[in-house]
């Protein structure tokens, strides 16, 4: 299930970041003009078509027409449930943000990360070797270091990283997993079967491997992430009761600062959806926020379901 694309004109202008072909021209590089406001797909940043290598991402020493303003990106861990959460906001200035992006997602979590209680399936020592776009299909190669260690819940968790790293770009719909060159097809010595390019469909309920994605996702604001002006867009991804969901905004002591709201998802009750709810905040807000998002329960007196906490700034 992707994130809609229309969210992608409220992003940061990706016209500042020119893709995975480190360095290349390119002349149609005006993008859409657009705030820092967040959203769920991270980022208006495209992954042009093209093959870096992880040498190259490394060793480009970037002219200075080249130089970005930094671009907020997102990085996928698992929390203590073995979700699928978005790590602490990485700012990308590098020209091949997808190479940029996954070299941080192979460096494991941050202090920031592990402070929100995240951690990564993907074994240490796992390097990029190269990423090629094409075709809505991101094409990584990894080391092989990648197949090592862990069960087949790990197998299928550090899959979903990748995938959801990569298909944030609105460019890349399906990710193709190379390992030193060549496509994995088994993972693990449990036998994990990966049959061709992922999507983020395989990670959701009732899906190829485990259900790998909470009830909840969200994916806007990212944790960490500066919000400017006074108002927040909160959105991700969803599957709950007739597609409900209920968010507030709270400060830094728990003390609500913004009422429940209510939106709807595109889908819900066994189907994953959507959602976008632009939220103001009350021009005397404190700097230091957390969004949360929950459903709420039909059967144990409006209990609440699938708690999310986001904890994001406003410049």
């Amino acid at each position: 299930m992707r994130i809609p694309r229309s969210l992608l004109q409220l992003l940061v202008a990706c016209a500042l970041v020119l893709g995975l072909a480190a360095c290349g021209d390119d002349d149609g590089g005006d993008g859409d003009g657009a705030s820092a406001t967040t959203a769920p797909d991270t980022s208006t940043t495209n992954v042009d078509e093209g093959t870096t290598s992880s040498t190259d991402a490394d060793d480009d020493d970037h002219d200075d027409g080249d130089a970005a303003e930094p671009v907020p990106l997102s990085v996928y861990f698992l929390d203590g449930e073995e979700k699928i959460r978005v790590g602490h906001v990485r700012m990308v200035t590098e020209v091949g943000v997808g190479a940029a992006v996954m070299e941080s997602l192979l460096e494991g979590p941050t202090a920031e990360d592990e402070a929100l209680g995240l951690s990564s399936a993907i074994p240490d020592g796992t390097t990029l070797r190269s990423i090629d776009v094409g075709g809505g299909v991101a094409t990584v190669d990894l080391s092989e270091e990648y197949t090592t260690g862990g069960g087949s819940l790990s197998m299928q968790a550090r899959l979903a990283q990748v995938v959801y790293t990569l298909t944030q770009f609105p460019t890349v719909d399906e990710v193709e997993i190379l390992v030193e060159g060549s496509p994995l097809e088994v993972l693990g010595g449990e036998g994990v079967l990966v049959d061709g390019p992922l999507t983020r469909a395989d990670f959701q309920f009732d899906s190829t491997y485990e259900w790998l994605e909470p009830m909840i996702l969200v994916e806007a604001p990212r944790p960490g992430e500066v919000v400017p002006g006074d108002v927040v867009l909160v959105g991700g991804s969803s599957n709950t009761f007739e597609a409900a969901v209920y968010i507030e905004i709270l400060d830094a002591d728990g003390e609500v600062v913004v009422p429940e709201t209510y939106t709807m998802a595109t889908a819900g009750t066994g189907t994953t959806g959507t959602f976008e709810q632009p939220i103001e905040l009350p021009a005397d807000a404190p700097d230091q926020l957390v969004v949360r998002a929950y459903d709420v329960s039909a059967e144990d007196g409006g209990g609440r379901l699938g708690v999310t906490e986001v904890p994001f700034r406003r410049s």
